[in-house]
């Protein structure tokens, strides 16, 4: 289901950037944040980032391109995938459908195209789940990853997410680099110019 809506969502957001190096560097960023599902980078049409079911998450190009470290990018993955545990993807999908589409996800196993593009369309401007900061630390925590870069990116004043900033669970210690320079750079460039 996920990967049949991804192919609906494309029509709006065009293919995802897929710059060789750049994607092997998008891959090993996966790899090092917890959780599984494939990570896209995306030139249009998703704000920030988003989830589909079966733990995808679509990342904004500006994500990449616009910070200068890391540690941004992986904060809004981490902070993506908690939303997922928190609210079921497919559940919001059923949530948003008729009711003769979940009968026929029971029967047939499959949603009809038109369902998809309708959903595809909703789940890009929905409004995201707001988690608690408790839940975000927790989530930052365990990936090894500091919380005051995405916090900054979130409000540039810092006075939004200052919970974030104070509890930073890596404010003393620096935890394993999200990625190196090399990478960090073929992943900025991921969609090409």
């Amino acid at each position: 289901i996920g990967a049949a809506l991804f192919e609906q969502l494309q029509r709006v957001t065009g293919p995802p950037c897929g710059a060789s190096d750049g994607s092997a560097a998008l891959q090993r960023l996966g790899q090092r944040l917890p959780d599984e599902g494939a990570l896209y980078v995306l030139r249009d049409g998703v704000d920030q980032t988003a989830h589909l079911p079966g733990g995808s998450v679509l990342i904004h190009r500006n994500l990449v391109e616009d910070h200068v470290e890391p540690d941004v990018v992986a904060g809004f993955v981490v902070a993506e995938r908690l939303r997922i545990g928190a609210t079921d993807p497919l559940a919001k999908l059923l949530e948003a459908t008729p009711i003769w589409s979940s009968f026929r996800l029971l029967t047939t196993g499959a949603l009809g195209e038109g369902t998809l593009s309708d959903y595809a369309e909703t789940l890009l401007t929905a409004e995201k789940t707001m988690l608690p900061n408790s839940t975000l630390l927790a989530g930052f925590e365990a990936a090894s990853l500091r919380s005051t870069p995405y916090a900054y990116a979130i409000d540039l004043t810092g006075e939004k997410t200052l919970g974030l900033i104070e509890a930073d669970p890596f404010a003393t210690s620096a935890p394993e680099p999200v990625m190196n320079d090399a990478d960090w750079l073929r992943l900025q460039a991921i969609c090409g110019s």
